[in-house]
């Protein structure tokens, strides 16, 4: 009984650690699809930006900033920025033992550009701002935010 609760003290205390992003950040990528010109942000999702290709994603599949939907194109994209990995290059120190010499490895760990928080949070507010789902009250953020966003989802799907 000792161990179950202190494998849930532990778990408590790894659970603090992680915290997920603010929504504001999580929808970076679609406040780019609605304000930044297209050809602009198809620049960097060519050079490997993934939250530039998930926006590129939003523009093609709604037909945002003047373009025409294509829903083929929406779908490469999205793809793209599912696949976007770079690498963080980790340093792990090996102490000296048993006469081995110490010694510092590099690791090289994938790091994905875009999050599956951050993918689902993105497809919630754009399901919302497109008419697709009627009530989702925090799926954009507080009220005055998710208004903002209707005005400029407005403007960006007529232009």
């Amino acid at each position: 009984m000792a161990v179950l609760a202190a494998a849930g003290i532990c778990l408590a205390a790894c659970q603090t650690l992680v915290t997920s992003a603010p929504l504001a950040e999580l929808l970076a990528p679609l406040d780019v699809a609605m304000s930044e010109q297209p050809g602009t942000i198809e620049a960097r999702a060519h050079n490997g930006d993934g939250q530039a290709q998930l926006a590129m994603a939003i523009i093609d599949e709604h037909g945002l900033q003047g373009r025409s939907p294509d829903r083929a194109s929406a779908a490469q994209w999205r793809l793209r920025a599912l696949e976007n990995r770079r690498f963080m290059p980790i340093t792990q120190y090996t102490a000296a033992f048993n006469g081995q010499p110490s010694r510092v490895n590099i690791i090289n760990v994938p790091v994905q550009s875009i999050s599956i928080a951050q993918w689902q949070a993105v497809d919630k507010c754009v399901a919302l701002l497109s008419g697709v789902l009627t009530e989702a009250s925090e799926a954009c953020g507080d009220a005055e935010r998710t208004l903002q966003r209707r005005a400029v989802w407005r403007q960006a799907a007529q232009r």
